[in-house]
């Protein structure tokens, strides 16, 4: 279990929270879980999406990559690197 907000989506909507002691978090679209946040890292549920500059601390690539889920973009300018 973990604690978690919920987006109610149905009937008056509103948000509910719950409250336990895991130290995990989870974030809700009416019952469905779309982010877990727990000790070991954040999973996302669906398409994660950003718009502007998103910066990671590091990449891992060990596992198998779907070549056909990749999109390929051609790098032109790097600012000055």
């Amino acid at each position: 279990m973990a604690s978690t907000i919920a987006a109610i989506t149905t009937g008056v909507g509103g948000v509910v929270t719950t409250a336990d002691a895991t130290g995990n978090l989870s974030l809700l679209s009416d019952t469905t879980t779309v982010v877990a946040v727990t000790s070991t890292g954040v999973a996302v549920t669906g398409t994660l999406s950003a718009s502007g500059v998103s910066t990671f601390a590091a990449v891992n690539l060990s596992s198998t990559i779907n070549s056909s889920a990749v999109t390929l973009y051609a790098v032109t300018n790097l600012g000055g690197f």
